[in-house]
């Protein structure tokens, strides 16, 4: 324990971070909800996720929201286990395909870490993706490592 605080503080001496928000877009959806596009996967994950596959995502992002065999980027909304969940596959189970509008948020931070010891800014861009489908709130996150800064003033 005084190994993680002495850690802690050295890090605060040496280092600054934060994050920015670059822009934050909402887009209309209009979305297919079918047995095809709402799946439970532990694809990218340790166990089984109600997720919604999302085609218009892979036009508005800047980065890879597929998961390994799935045929369109995807949300994942929680555990597919839960009763909420299942009860929603349930339904589209019985009505087939249901057509549902939304708002897809998609959201861009810079996140950074400069170091005043070594005169380096790390840098990484965060892409956030969230849509809701009534009580529902489906998201996805990536990130991407971006060039190291020399100046401080382009860190922060």
């Amino acid at each position: 324990m005084k190994f993680l605080s002495l850690f802690t503080l050295l890090i605060s001496i040496y280092a600054q971070s934060g994050e920015r928000v670059i822009s934050v877009k909402k887009i209309p959806v209009k979305l297919l909800l079918n047995e095809q596009s709402v799946i439970c996967s532990s694809a990218g994950y340790g166990r089984d996720f109600l997720k919604i596959l999302v085609p218009q995502l892979a036009k508005h992002s800047l980065m890879e929201h597929r998961n390994i065999g799935v045929s369109a980027p995807c949300l994942a909304a929680g555990d597919c286990l839960n009763d909420e969940s299942q009860e929603f596959l349930k339904i589209i189970k019985e009505h087939g395909s249901i057509n549902k509008k939304s708002i897809m948020k998609i959201t861009l931070k810079k996140a950074f870490v400069y170091n005043d010891r070594d005169k380096v800014c790390r840098m990484w861009l965060h892409e956030d993706v969230e849509l809701k489908i009534g009580k529902f709130k489906f998201t996805h996150s990536r990130n991407s490592k971006l060039p190291d800064r020399r100046s401080k003033k382009d860190c922060l």
